[in-house]
């Protein structure tokens, strides 16, 4: 709770995690800008322990993800299945508007399009989804 705030603290951890990470330091995750804090970290910045929040199966959660969260442990036959969204503009761009990749025409289809570019060249830049088959999710 809490850990949605950008204190100064908070800035600075986030600055030295992205200083780490962008010269090889941290863990895999942290690398590929998906930060992990542990339970001395969110101490030293002030913040209570991480708290379970545990739902009925089949809950959709809307959460702010700009907070510290994490799934716990869970017994071997749960699934998590996750609806996420990167259709917005880059959030680091110093002005507001004129970003062209959000022009109306080009903006609800521009993912379809980098995953059509991601799979033409796929020897050349990779491609992280892989095939898995057609199958339904149960709960």
């Amino acid at each position: 709770p809490g850990s949605h705030r950008m204190t100064a603290e908070r800035l600075a951890w986030e600055e030295a995690m992205a200083i780490a990470a962008s010269t090889g330091g941290g863990d895999r995750l942290s690398r590929r800008g998906s930060f992990r804090i542990s339970d001395s970290d969110l101490k030293m910045l002030g913040l209570p322990p991480a708290r379970e929040l545990a739902v009925p199966a089949n809950t959709l959660m809307i959460a702010d993800t700009l907070g510290f969260h994490a799934r716990g442990p869970s017994p071997a036959d749960m699934c998590r299945v996750e609806v996420w969204s990167f259709l917005r503009r880059n959030p680091f761009q110093p002005w507001t508007g004129l970003d062209p990749l959000s022009h109306e025409w080009i903006a609800p289809r521009r993912v379809d399009w980098l995953w059509q570019f991601r799979d033409r060249f796929r020897r050349q830049i990779g491609q992280p989804w892989k095939p898995a088959g057609i199958g339904t999710i149960t709960g």
